[in-house]
């Protein structure tokens, strides 16, 4: 088997993207112009991330990637596309989504976790701010203060959001209002959410009566409680009084008639000898969690606390890398629309990353974990799916080099991956403040 052909083999592995744009009506305004298939890719297009995208420039990328095949004899006009997306539902980009965490759950099935056979989910808060218009002031407030003046000029807008953070797949996202807590969209989401995962939490989220809705509904938790003698609870003062690193207590959870006693597991952090790292501070940590009957240590369940952090990257590469709050849409659902074309893409990232971590041969298998550059995942996403698309409807000769192309992407990643630095962490720092206000150091 020559080079070529191994080539064309790897890049048609991924054909399944084609078939998640498949499953949408194609006509419900102009036949043959911009129908809901045609929309979905042109706001996935509109929200490439590390590109800064008009409406002029979606048209001209999607009409190269699937211009043929929608049967546009020319680019199509953004006017149009601006007014066909207020015609098409956030149903439509939820089903192509749902088609593309079920082919990304199918590609990492042998993704490592310290609970086999349970899928760990991290879920936590953002806020996003939104353009300044009639409609999203409707539904997100600004702050103020105590007499009424604004605080910011954009909207707030909170996004709690669940992540498969093993995967890197969204599994269940809410955009509210910031007037609601984060616990209280936290519950809208538990219907939704996979039976029998384990919830990461952090400490904003600890309530008895929240807990006690996450146990009747047959999921397990790991959170991150407080410690500070003002705000912990009293079954956390006692365990820290007591000197312990580990116990089992019992614990009132619930609410009213229905709270109840239930027996958890309290950990505190050890940290290990020497000075803290930088930015780092020796704060007590105690985690609490259901997990009670498993073999897993107390070291461990640190760890397994430790892996909510993945959220907080993920935020951070939609707000610096996606550029999400950089909108174009000036609706709600419009702003929805973009949320999903971007988890999309994340989705899509999550397979490309961990497959190019599974194939590559680390030399050195004795130094720490290897992790791909996120900037160059998305760009070779990009190129794969043009790639795609074009060698879909070309034949022979042209649709190898669309293929090579696409698979030097792919080995792109593996040359620029990136080594994990134990003990090392660095203050994270807005590359693009949307309205916001970096602190003065």
């Amino acid at each position: 088997m020559d080079l070529s052909h191994r080539r064309v083999l790897r890049a048609r592995s991924f054909d399944a993207f084609l078939h998640l744009f498949s499953c949408l009506d194609e006509h419900f305004l102009r036949r043959r112009v911009w129908g809901a298939m045609q929309v979905v890719v042109g706001v996935f297009a509109l929200v490439i991330p590390g590109r800064d995208m008009s409406y002029q420039a979606a048209c001209k990328t999607v009409f190269h990637w699937a211009g043929i095949r929608f049967g546009w004899a020319q680019t199509p006009d953004h006017a149009g596309f601006a007014r066909a997306r207020t015609k098409v539902s956030t149903d439509e980009f939820l089903r192509v989504l749902s088609l593309a965490k079920t082919w990304a759950t199918t590609q990492l099935r042998q993704v490592e976790s310290l609970l086999p056979g349970r899928m760990l989910v991290a879920i936590d808060g953002s806020i996003l701010h939104v353009p300044r218009t009639a409609s999203l002031k409707r539904s997100f407030p600004i702050p103020a203060d105590r007499i009424g003046l604004e605080q910011y000029h954009y909207p707030q807008a909170l996004l709690v959001s669940a992540w498969d953070v093993a995967r890197r797949i969204p599994l269940a996202w809410k955009l509210s209002s910031i007037r609601r807590g984060e616990r209280d969209v936290l519950r809208d989401l538990l219907a939704v959410l996979p039976a029998l995962c384990v919830l990461i939490l952090d400490r904003g989220y600890p309530a008895r009566d929240l807990i006690g809705e996450i146990l009747a509904s047959g999921r397990d938790f790991v959170v991150r409680m407080t410690s500070a003698e003002s705000g912990s609870w009293p079954e956390v003062a006692a365990f820290l009084a007591s000197g312990k690193r580990s116990a089992i207590v019992d614990v009132l959870v619930g609410k009213g008639r229905e709270r109840r006693s239930v027996r958890l597991r309290l950990v505190r952090r050890v940290f290990a000898r020497g000075r803290p790292g930088k930015h780092q501070r020796r704060d007590v940590m105690v985690v609490l969690t259901s997990l009670v009957d498993t073999a897993l240590d107390d070291r461990d369940l640190c760890r397994l606390y430790g892996a909510r952090w993945g959220i907080e990257t993920i935020y951070r590469e939609m707000k610096s890398i996606g550029q999400i709050e950089r909108w174009h849409g000036r609706t709600p659902a419009l702003i929805e629309q973009e949320l999903l074309a971007l988890m999309l893409w994340f989705t899509i990232a999550a397979v490309f990353a961990q497959l190019t971590l599974v194939t590559h041969d680390d030399p050195h298998p004795d130094r720490p974990l290897q992790r791909p550059n996120t900037k160059r995942v998305f760009e070779a996403v990009g190129i794969v799916l043009e790639a795609l698309f074009c060698s879909a409807l070309s034949t022979g000769r042209v649709a190898v080099l669309f293929l090579a192309r696409a698979d030097d992407a792919i080995n792109h990643i593996r040359r620029t991956l990136q080594r994990r630095r134990p003990g090392r962490s660095y203050a994270r720092k807005a590359k693009h403040p949307y309205a916001r206000f970096e602190a003065n150091t």
